[in-house]
C-alpha cells in the first residue's frame, strides 16, 4: 500500500513492492531527491545511486516506511 505524500520526509527510509530501498534526502518543490538500494542484501557500503521524482509518484512506489541502516553515509 503507497505511503501518504505528506509523510514522506528527508532521512526516512521507505522500500518499494520489488524490495529497493530508498532513503529520502531532499524534499522541496513536490519533488523527492533520494538515494537506492538494493533491498535483498542490504546495504553494504557500495554507491547508492540517486533520483529525483514527484512527490507522488515517490509515494505511490513505497510501500512502507522501514529503519535506516546505520552504516548508509551521513546526510
Amino acid at each position: 500500500m503507497p505511503v501518504l505524500e505528506t509523510t514522506v520526509a528527508v532521512g526516512k527510509c521507505y522500500k518499494t513492492s520489488g524490495n529497493q530501498h530508498r532513503r529520502v534526502i531532499e524534499v522541496a518543490n513536490d519533488q523527492v531527491r533520494y538515494q537506492s538500494w538494493g533491498g535483498k542484501d542490504g546495504y553494504r557500503g557500495d554507491h547508492l545511486t540517486e533520483n529525483t521524482v514527484q512527490i507522488g509518484g515517490f509515494a505511490k512506489a513505497v510501500e512502507e516506511e522501514i529503519s535506516c541502516p546505520t552504516n548508509l553515509p551521513k546526510l
